[in-house]
This record gives C-alpha cells, structure tokens and sequence, in this order.
C-alpha cells in the first residue's frame, strides 16, 4: 500500500505501518501463532505428510481471509474489534421507560413489579 502524503491528517505517524505478506504486524503475529500451532498440532498428530498437508491448509484457511480483509485498508482490524467488543457507556446507551399491558390497563414497569411482587409473597 502507497503512503499517502496528506499535509491535513494530525496522525500522520499512523500511516506507516509494518506489513507482513499483506498484514499489518500485529494481526500476521496472531494468525501466525495459531497457523504455527495448529501446524504443529497436526504434524504431532498426523505424521510429517499428512500433518504437513493438513496444517498447510488450515494456515492457508487462516490467512487468505485476513489478507482478504485487509486487502484495502490496513486498519480493518480495528473496526472489527469495534463493532464485536463495542463500548456500552452512559452516553451510548438509551434509558427507556417500560410499560405492562395488563387487563386493567398499562402501567409503567415498577409498578407492575412492585404489585406482582406483593402478590407473590401473600402466596
């Protein structure tokens, strides 16, 4: 990928970044030590041919993905882990009001609750 040359960008330190056979360093380190293991785990359990042919297409399984992915912007890696482990916070979430529907009409959620909850314990 060509550096981009943007005088604008504040960041300009996060442009440059160490690429391994099309993947950012960190995310070729993570998927060559799980390629790596299961390498290895195959040809302790397999024997060299066919643990060599096995592990092979499991690393091949995991990097043509990652390579995939990353084929356009570097930074993929950072909006995936976004979107899997997103911030739930104050200013994120909703508070909502809840309300019951009941045959004797609706009620907001801690009234119902607290009403159920007497109920139960004259029971």
């Amino acid at each position: 990928m060509k550096p981009q040359h943007n005088p604008k960008l504040q960041h300009a330190h996060k442009q440059q970044e160490v690429i391994l056979f099309g993947l950012p360093l960190k995310i070729f380190a993570l998927a060559a030590l799980c390629g790596g293991f299961l390498l290895l785990l195959a040809l302790v359990h397999l024997g060299w041919l066919l643990g060599l042919l096995i592990g092979g297409l499991c690393c091949v399984a995991i990097f043509s993905p990652l390579r995939w992915a990353h084929k356009h912007d570097l930074r993929a890696w950072e909006l995936w882990l976004h979107a899997y482990f997103g911030k739930f916070t104050k200013e994120t979430l909703l508070k909502k009001r809840m309300f019951i529907m009941t045959q004797r009409g609706v009620m907001p959620y801690q009234q119902w609750k607290h009403q159920h909850d007497k109920r139960s314990k004259k029971n």
